[in-house]
């Protein structure tokens, strides 16, 4: 047996040069160097995300047939049918997402403010999704990226296009009260506020630092 250094592989043949490398080889005892192509088994994993849609699928489509054949209130499903996807889009957007905090909190404010909007306009639209859920989910995202600026300062530049977006939403929040889509106008300006002086407060404690990456993510 002969084996290539540079290569590290062993050859059974009568070569004197590597036929890779083109090195002269050595002949060596049985045991030296390692075998190669070396097999790696891919660890068979449990298709979670399959699953969930697959459950999601019976739940909407059974509640559907519920309510072609028996006399019951297509409300209710609509609002199963909304809450279902919401579950399932959080789930699937978690597992994809899984080490990044930012994109899930933003997904997450989204997704629960339009479920929140679905069931109020199912039940008559007295606007509590809009006065009160919408504002509530945007501060409560804001809270929990600020939290991890505070308690992972690594992480602070993950979080800076997140929490632009969450301002955003604050203002459109605060907006809404100029339109008078909002009758609830304090939670709203309330939001719009907190978003804002939260990513002013990036800016004064991030300095260059936030310039740089927000510059690097818009590829300005």
């Amino acid at each position: 047996m002969k084996y290539c250094h540079k290569c590290q592989m062993n050859m059974l043949n009568e070569l004197t040069k590597c036929p890779l490398c083109n090195e002269s080889l050595e002949e060596v005892g049985p045991s030296q160097g390692r075998e190669y192509p070396l097999k790696f088994v891919r660890k068979k994993r449990f298709p979670i995300i399959r699953m969930t849609l697959f459950i999601s699928m019976i739940i909407i489509s059974y509640s559907i047939i519920v309510g072609l054949f028996q006399d019951f209130n297509w409300d209710y499903i609509f609002i199963i049918t909304g809450a279902t996807a919401y579950l399932c889009l959080s789930v699937v957007f978690s597992l994809k997402v899984s080490r990044n905090l930012g994109p899930m909190i933003v997904v997450q404010v989204m997704f629960l403010s339009l479920l929140a909007l679905l069931i109020d306009y199912t039940f008559g639209y007295s606007k509590w999704s809009i006065n009160y859920v919408f504002p509530i989910a945007i501060m409560t995202g804001t809270l929990v990226l600020t939290l991890r600026m505070i308690l992972q300062p690594k992480k602070f530049s993950d979080t800076v296009v997140y929490q632009l977006l969450l301002t955003l939403l604050g203002v459109i929040c605060a907006i809404l009260v100029v339109f008078h889509v909002v009758t609830f106008e304090f939670i709203a300006v309330l939001a719009g506020y907190y978003t804002i002086i939260t990513f002013l407060g990036m800016f004064i404690f991030g300095d260059q630092k936030m310039v740089h990456e927000l510059k690097k993510k818009f590829h300005i």
